[in-house]
């Protein structure tokens, strides 16, 4: 949208479920964000998508029961890009119950590089 508010262009619909943490990348190409399957923060997986909304992708599997490593019980976190564009730092919330005060319990970084 322009300052004013004119020439909204609407980049996500996903009826029934919560978009946030967008972050533009370093060269302005690309968009990630976080999805939750219900409400805010639960059951969030990181997506990426052209920054006019095309091609969105999803990049995590968190709250896939096939996923190896990483069980995340709530969020995907805040997001972050690496200065080159071909790493995402993620701080999931992991091992816990979601409850507020909440916590993260450590940094992590995704390699993007070959996509």
């Amino acid at each position: 949208t322009d300052l004013n508010g004119n020439n909204l262009k609407r980049l996500t619909n996903t009826p029934y479920k919560h978009n946030e943490n967008p972050e533009f990348s370093p060269d302005g190409k690309k968009i990630i964000f976080t999805e939750a399957k219900w409400c805010v923060g639960k059951g969030a997986d990181i997506y990426m998508m052209n920054s006019d909304g095309s091609n969105r992708t999803r990049l995590t599997h968190f709250h896939n029961d096939n996923c190896p490593g990483l069980t995340v019980y709530g969020s995907a976190g805040e997001l972050d890009w690496s200065e080159d564009g071909t790493k995402i730092l993620l701080a999931p919330v992991v091992g816990v119950k979601i409850t507020y005060p909440y916590f993260k319990e450590d940094i992590y970084m995704l390699d993007i590089s070959g996509m």
